[in-house]
């Protein structure tokens, strides 16, 4: 089993090498490396908050959980794994959008986005003051 330390460190490298390839991708012209690298940060923002959950006590108690977790990572970030979920989860990230739409949840972030602009930068310019 691997050190906790080590999975972190393990998992970091994997996002590292994440970000250079979407940094490649976006400065590319080809579209479906775009696409490929933004299934990977969607699949990977639901599987860090899904993990940040679990990690309270499945680390603990799931026997080789970490490397799991590394073993999911690269799955998705370079097994292609990310082509072969999408599908999967496509039609419950439709129902989820339906939902958010319904109840303005953009708009709600926008404003709170807005607010946190608005403090950010009057708490600089009195700073300047």
């Amino acid at each position: 089993m691997i050190p906790v330390f080590f999975g972190r460190l393990i998992e970091a490298c994997i996002l590292l090498y994440a970000g250079l390839k979407s940094f490649k991708a976006i400065r590319s012209a080809d579209n479906h490396d775009d696409t490929q690298w933004l299934t990977f940060w969607l699949l990977y923002t639901i599987f860090e908050f899904g993990t940040t959950v679990t990690d309270l006590f499945a680390g603990y108690i799931v026997p080789f959980y970490v490397e799991m977790k590394i073993i999911f990572l690269l799955f998705i970030g370079v097994g292609g794994g990310a082509n072969i979920l999408f599908p999967v989860i496509e039609p419950y990230l439709l129902q989820a959008e339906a939902e958010a739409d319904k109840r303005g949840i953009d708009k709600i972030v926008d404003n709170a986005a807005g607010a946190v602009r608005e403090g950010i930068s009057g708490a600089l310019s009195s700073k300047r003051e």
